[in-house]
């Protein structure tokens, strides 16, 4: 690296090197991350288009999901690396923090019966997500 102007050591590179293969094998390597945002940076606003494709990758990784409760459970790092990946394909900018922070908003308004308009689309893949329903089109491919 050092031949190409870049001040590495062994170790940074070898590290790298570690992460690159971890991320190709979970299929996050193609994609660029989404830098976390600086603190007092003012509120995230999500659209309901952004936030349904949020939860619908959610759905898809449900499995994930109900991993989170377990302390022993190392699912955060890909399942929210993940999740910017996924909107950032789909054309929103939302970085990790702000997607986990985004389902942990919508599980609790969830929990206390907050419609905020949103109607029952969303709440219908919320129970899919956790696993609370049983009739939905959403849990068939469970």
């Amino acid at each position: 690296m050092s031949n190409f102007g870049f001040n590495y050591s062994e170790t940074q590179c070898y590290n790298r090197w570690k992460n690159n293969k971890q991320h190709y094998t979970s299929d996050i390597f193609l994609l660029e991350r989404i830098p976390e945002p600086e603190k007092n940076t003012g509120r995230c606003n999500w659209g309901y288009e952004a936030n349904i494709c949020l939860l619908k990758y959610l759905e898809r990784n449900k499995k994930k999901i109900r991993q989170l409760s377990n302390p022993h459970s190392n699912v955060k790092d890909s399942l929210w690396g993940g999740a910017s990946d996924w909107m950032l394909v789909n054309g929103y900018i939302y970085s990790q923090k702000q997607c986990s922070n985004r389902w942990k908003n919508d599980k609790q308004q969830y929990n206390k019966g907050i419609n905020n308009g949103d109607g029952q689309f969303k709440a219908t893949i919320i129970k899919s997500i956790l696993g609370q329903c049983c009739m939905s089109l959403h849990c068939q491919d469970e």
